[in-house]
């Protein structure tokens, strides 16, 4: 019955399958219905389609209207890029040509060369902060240095690391300019703490840290002598020489001594002591005692059994300290000796 409509409507066109339902529903329906019902029917449903297309198009206007204008530049992208695709295209065999000609003109030496100087330029570049943080240790050794002493131990501590790296990179220049910086610092450590030793005041815990710390370093400053061996000397060469500065002190009351003397000489009399010779006796006995148990307390608690020779010195101080103590009671007998030790 459908294709009897389509046929007597003149529709030629292959219809779809939704015009042949809505023959077939035609078809179906009375004549009146037809004429009369169906006109409503399809006017209402005509309205409500305009109706959605109408809220349609309020609501998505934009980006409709983007969309074609995005579609009507899509024909133009797709020539360029059909463009770039032919250069591609054209342009492959001569990349080819020319990758072919630089493998070939790096040989085996020449290539070889260049490249590795752009692996160790890049491995430079990589290891950048490493390389910055060990420019800065001579730095940083230095201020700990000057922080003395309470960076005394972070200076050595840092040395040591340095002389590692110096170990495990012997031939890096960058470590050897590092060794070099660290070495003038830790000889300046080295001067700091041996005129340490000379201080006037210096306690016998001071003493001990000082030489611990100098034991660390001294066996890199003195190869051709063990620590256990300059160590000792050093020790007694700066101790005398506070000794000898502060008897040198004692040099006006020495003067005063030796004048009180003389004058009791050329009266012809015995000489049998003066004020000024008690003075000076006094001064310098007080000042034998205190460096001779210095020297001693500090000898026997870091050195003995270690330097026979050195050791034997500090007890001929003793000796002697015991001798003066002795001859306390013999004014002349200690004032004779007194003179003789200076």
């Amino acid at each position: 019955m459908a294709e009897t409509l389509r046929d007597l409507l003149g529709l030629d066109v292959p219809s779809e399958a939704g015009d042949l339902d809505y023959l077939e529903y035609l078809a179906g329906l009375s004549l009146e219905s037809v004429l009369s019902t169906e006109p409503q029917i399809l006017a209402q449903s005509s309205q409500s389609t305009l109706r959605s297309v109408q809220a349609l198009s309020k609501r998505s206007h934009k980006s409709m209207v983007d969309s074609a204008i995005g579609h009507a530049s899509l024909r133009g992208a797709i020539r360029g890029i059909d463009l770039k695709a032919r250069q591609l295209t054209t342009g492959i065999p001569r990349l080819d040509t020319e990758a072919e000609r630089f493998s070939t003109s790096l040989g085996k030496f020449c290539g070889s060369r260049i490249l590795a100087q752009r692996k160790e330029a890049l491995h430079l570049l990589e290891n950048s902060e490493r390389i910055v943080d060990l420019l800065e240790l001579p730095a940083l050794l230095l201020s700990a240095v000057h922080a003395s002493p309470l960076g005394y131990s972070t200076s050595l501590d840092l040395y040591g690391h340095i002389r590692r790296l110096s170990t495990l990179y012997p031939d890096s220049e960058i470590v050897r300019s590092v060794m070099t910086q660290a070495d003038d610092a830790i000889r300046q450590l080295a001067i700091d703490l041996i005129g340490s030793l000379t201080a006037s005041s210096l306690k016998l815990a001071a003493a001990l840290r000082t030489t611990g710390w100098l034991k660390r370093i001294v066996s890199e400053l003195v190869s051709e002598m063990p620590a256990e061996d300059c160590l000792p000397a050093v020790f007694l060469i700066c101790r005398f020489s506070n000794f000898i500065i502060t008897l040198e002190a004692l040099n006006p009351l020495r003067e005063l001594a030796d004048e009180e003397r003389i004058g009791q000489r050329s009266t012809g009399l015995a000489w049998s002591g003066g004020q000024q010779t008690e003075r000076f006796l006094k001064k310098f006995i007080e000042v034998f005692r205190e460096h001779s148990f210095n020297i001693i307390s500090i000898s026997k608690n870091d050195y003995t059994g270690r330097n026979d020779e050195l050791y034997g010195i500090a007890q001929a101080i003793e000796h002697d300290e015991s001798t003066l103590r002795s001859r306390g009671a013999n004014s002349g007998r200690l004032c004779s000796h007194a003179f003789d030790c200076r």
